[in-house]
């Protein structure tokens, strides 16, 4: 789907709908997101699909929604907002989740941007099957994988960057490539997009920093939810976190929680 020609408009705070695994350490899945996305001045309503058992440094599993406890939720989350200006999708564990997900938002011809988790920072794995993840690209506009979600979504483990503008192509969706899984001192995202790519990179941050994903891919939603073209919604979000990551606060022994209350002072509409 594409977003570039959308209409900018610098007034118009946008309503985003958040679908995605509840996380109750709050470092992570959706009580991130909506933090995000009101902190920087949107409306948000929420439909969890999982409710997972972590902390910041421990897993012990996850428990799925039931589907019709998932679809009731969901319904009455889209329900609640005059409309839906954009979409954030992060962990749905099952397929029928999907499914049902596809069908409530079907009319809804607004950005989709899908952040398919796989392994929580915390150690645990959140998918067990992908499909649930390439069902959903058919809706999405933007897609966020770290490297390593990337390989297994994609099946590719080649780092040419020309090979990724194929496979962006090919899927007629955006990739955006996260870099902070990779080594380095710096830290890289790659988009793909329209035959093109743009790089944004920052210094790399000693310990280890939970919900970074969550937060980028909310910040993207938010602005393309706004009005703005993929490209500056990417740019505009990139600038957020890297001023955010500066002000992380010590959530326990070397773990990092990116500082998104104050967000106005390092971004503006």
């Amino acid at each position: 789907m594409d977003y570039a020609k959308r209409k900018k408009d610098t007034k118009q705070i946008g309503n985003i709908l958040l679908v995605g695994g509840f996380d109750p350490s709050g470092g992570a899945g959706v009580l991130v997101d909506y933090y995000v996305i009101r902190s920087l001045g949107a409306v948000a309503c929420v439909c969890p699909t999982a409710l997972t058992v972590q902390t910041h440094k421990k897993f012990w599993g996850y428990k799925p929604l039931e589907n019709k406890e998932f679809e009731d939720i969901l319904k009455a989350a889209v329900e609640s907002m005059i409309e839906v200006d954009a979409i954030k999708i992060g962990m749905i564990p099952r397929l029928e989740q999907v499914y049902i997900l596809l069908n409530t938002i079907a009319n809804l011809k607004v950005p989709v941007v899908l952040d398919p988790v796989v392994l929580s920072t915390s150690g645990g794995y959140l998918v067990d099957d992908l499909t649930v993840y390439k069902e959903l690209m058919s809706v999405a506009s933007l897609v966020t994988p770290n490297w390593i979600e990337a390989r297994r979504l994609f099946g590719l483990e080649s780092k040419d960057l020309n090979k990724w503008e194929e496979i962006s192509a090919k899927s007629g969706v955006a990739i955006l490539l996260k870099g902070g899984h990779r080594s380095g001192r710096v830290v890289e995202d790659i988009l793909f997009y329209n035959g093109l790519s743009y790089s944004w990179k920052r210094s790399r941050l000693e310990g280890c920093f939970r919900g970074t994903g969550c937060f980028l891919s909310s910040a993207i939603t938010f602005y393309l939810g706004c009005g703005y073209d993929l490209p500056s919604a990417v740019d505009k979000a990139e600038n957020v976190i890297t001023g955010a990551l500066k002000k992380s606060v010590l959530l326990c022994d070397e773990v990092y929680l990116p500082v998104y209350i104050h967000f106005r002072r390092y971004s503006s509409l």
